[in-house]
């Protein structure tokens, strides 16, 4: 009985461990930033880019605090979220949206 314990919590301290180093950033290659960083010329050009394509909705915002990069200035993949009102509900939705950047020119821009 005793060696079962046993058994059962090591399994349970691997798998504890293996969970807090994933959640902790142990999945090395995933590159993605929280912010803009030094990209801010580029998010601007992405929102601008979605609220062009949207055809200039009053009603959407960008929401700050969620936005994210990944990769650097010549390959660069940037985004965030984005709410919009559903008149058709009566509530406020929010959407991601992202930007492919190469060599500063946005080549994909879409919400999701």
């Amino acid at each position: 009985m005793r060696r079962r314990t046993l058994i059962a919590a090591a399994a349970v301290l691997v798998i504890a461990a293996g969970g807090a180093w994933y959640a902790f950033g142990g999945r090395s290659g995933s590159g993605v930033s929280a912010g803009a960083g030094e990209h801010q010329q580029a998010l601007a050009d992405c929102q601008e880019r979605i609220f062009e394509d949207e055809m200039h909705p009053a009603d959407m915002k960008f929401l700050d605090q969620t936005v994210w990069h990944e990769g650097t200035a010549a390959d660069l993949t940037i985004g965030g979220k984005l709410s919009r009102v559903d008149y058709g509900l009566g509530r406020t939705m929010t959407f991601n949206y992202q930007c492919k950047v190469h060599g500063g020119r946005i080549f994909d821009a879409g919400i999701q």
